[in-house]
């Protein structure tokens, strides 16, 4: 892995021109605007159900939240309907109560921000440099093999762990 000024640069042209034949202009996200980094609460209730294999209650959701500042059920609800409704979590009714699921996932949720940071750069290119010379070599390498073989923009959209 060449991690040289030379390879980095040689890494930010390949990005940039994948960026510019990509299609990006594509909306991210069927009928979505920007989307916003989520909030304290929202992250951690976000992590949780991410990690999980099977779909989480309310109930299950406010235990995993346990410690200091333990927010009450009432409002682990709440946020937690706030995001399925903002298209962020599913629902299904089992019993008495529902059960939730990714909807999106991380990997998504990450690159749509990253993406709309870039959008707001006015000097994509130097946004771009900056951000290869803080990657390490594994990331780097991660990031060529991206380009090489982007997956489908859809791909990473829905529910997987992460």
């Amino acid at each position: 892995m060449d991690t040289t000024p030379c390879g980095r640069l040689s890494l930010i042209r390949t990005l940039l021109q994948h960026l510019a034949t990509s299609g990006q202009a594509d909306e991210p996200w069927e009928g979505s605007m920007a989307i916003r980094p989520f909030g304290e609460l929202e992250s951690k209730i976000m992590r949780i159900v991410w990690r999980q294999e099977a779909p989480v209650t309310i109930h299950a959701l406010t235990s995993a939240l346990n410690g200091p500042r333990t927010p009450a059920y009432t409002t682990v609800m709440t946020v937690t309907e706030r995001l399925r409704e903002k298209g962020w979590l599913t629902r299904v009714k089992n019993g008495r109560s529902y059960q939730y699921s990714a909807a999106r996932s991380a990997d998504f949720y990450t690159a749509e921000l990253m993406r709309q940071v870039l959008d707001a750069s006015t000097d994509r290119e130097r946004a771009l440099q900056r951000f290869a010379a803080r990657l390490d070599p594994r990331e780097a390498a991660a990031l060529r093999q991206a380009l090489a073989d982007p997956p489908s923009p859809a791909a990473g959209a829905h529910r997987s762990n992460g």
